[in-house]
């Protein structure tokens, strides 16, 4: 498994060009590289199919749980518990 900016590398695919085969906007792809966001389950998917699993789903997990705007949701949901 690989991150998208390891997959984009390796492969010599522009942002540019991968965006328009996932279907967003080159400044889309551009923040998924940088880990300034994290895409949707839909989008996660796109991504799976259009690097043949090599970005998978599972790959973006992570940045859920490190994401701090995320632990706090998280934390929150415990604390309703």
């Amino acid at each position: 498994m690989m991150t998208l900016s390891q997959h984009l590398e390796s492969t010599g695919e522009t942002q540019s060009a991968f965006a328009a085969r996932v279907g967003v906007q080159q400044g889309t792809i551009s923040k998924l590289v940088r880990q300034q966001i994290t895409p949707s389950f839909k989008l996660a998917q796109k991504i799976e199919a259009a690097t043949s699993g090599n970005v998978a789903v599972s790959s973006w997990v992570l940045s859920f749980t490190t994401n701090s705007e995320f632990s706090h949701v998280k934390s929150q949901d415990n604390d309703a518990a």
